[in-house]
């Protein structure tokens, strides 16, 4: 049976409520004034935070005990984790290049599907302004597994490696 922790799941339900009222107010032209429209919402920018920190710890929850028990390999855990991201990102992407094709589009749409967005010198990335985040979430990803291992064997002559 799989533990589930629901204050976890309610912080990150909170810090995605947050982000997508920030991402609205921002990119609508609505003319609301006053503390909440003008600090408050977009200052949940910060809950993306949030929203990472409550997602690595489900994932060291989840991945920690199967990496320790031999109960998934590490081209499993890789497969996994990014068969959740890219695919709907690479769906944003053509649909950007569909509905505005050009040379410099279908280049930004090979940088954005490659993740290699961080790259290309001068890269004025339109599709998904943010997209670069995806690249250093699945760099942190990459290198779950060795952090596992390290965890794992983290009791070297009594010292801890790790503070956890």
């Amino acid at each position: 049976m799989k533990e589930r922790y629901e204050g976890i799941d309610g912080l990150k339900a909170y810090a995605i409520l947050g982000i997508v009222l920030m991402h609205i107010l921002s990119n609508g032209n609505f003319g609301l004034n006053g503390l909440v429209f003008q600090k408050l919402i977009p200052s949940f920018t910060n809950l993306v935070f949030l929203f990472m920190m409550v997602s690595d710890f489900g994932m060291c929850c989840g991945y920690y005990q199967k990496f320790k028990d031999q109960k998934i390999g590490v081209g499993e855990f890789y497969i996994k984790r990014y068969s959740k991201i890219w695919p709907y990102f690479a769906l944003l992407c053509v649909l950007d290049f569909v509905m505005s094709p050009s040379k410099s589009a279908l280049y930004e749409v090979f940088a954005n599907l490659t993740l290699c967005q961080g790259l290309l010198p001068n890269m004025n990335i339109s599709v998904i302004g943010v997209s670069w985040t995806l690249a250093v979430i699945l760099c942190f990803i990459c290198c779950f597994p060795f952090s596992a291992f390290c965890w794992k064997t983290r009791n070297v002559h009594g010292w801890s490696l790790f503070v956890l």
